[in-house]
């Protein structure tokens, strides 16, 4: 039985050589086939048009190098997509963690970013007459996770979320009363 389909039933021959080892030959066939809806796909994801390039690019480069993870060994369109989503993913990631800090930031300024001296005092008042809501918001603007605020106030872990939100909440409401 001969192994390789006939030329023309590109997708077949697709899977074949991708079974076989030979994905980096198909990149052509895969190119023409998926880069408009790959560079749509990224772009409905919130992309814009040079990000959806290097996206697409990126996972182009990832299959010429075999370097494509859990590939089970079929380019099929939906792998195809998701190895796109996980790519934007991740540049969605870097491009968080490299956002410049403003020009006017010193470090060795107060830290209260503008907010004036009769806000602090209302702030500070409200954190002393709500001290549940200060313990919890410590915490979390302290880095402990959900786990640990949960197991340090005795509340169960579904319930983290909404009683920080109702802790924000609450102080939001004091603050803009003692300044109203």
């Amino acid at each position: 039985m001969d192994e390789n389909p006939p030329a023309s039933d590109s997708t077949s021959l697709v899977v074949a050589n991708a079974r076989a080892g030979r994905l980096r030959e198909q990149l052509p066939t895969l190119v023409d086939k998926h880069q408009r809806n790959l560079l749509a796909f990224v772009m409905g994801r919130g992309g814009t048009r040079e990000q959806a390039e290097d996206v697409v690019q990126e996972l182009w480069t990832k299959i010429a190098s075999g370097d494509v993870g859990n590939f089970d060994g079929e380019p099929s369109r939906a792998w195809l997509f998701r190895v796109a989503h996980n790519q934007f993913i991740s540049l969605a990631r870097r491009l968080n963690h490299q956002r410049p800090l403003p020009d006017d930031f010193d470090p060795a300024d107060d830290l209260s970013f503008g907010v004036d001296d009769e806000t602090l005092a209302a702030l500070q008042s409200c954190l002393e007459m709500h001290p549940e809501a200060a313990r919890l918001l410590q915490a979390q603007c302290g880095g402990a996770s959900y786990d640990e605020i949960s197991a340090a106030e005795g509340i169960a872990l579904g319930t983290v979320a909404s009683r920080i939100s109702r802790a924000k909440a609450r102080l939001r409401d004091c603050v803009e009363s003692q300044l109203s």
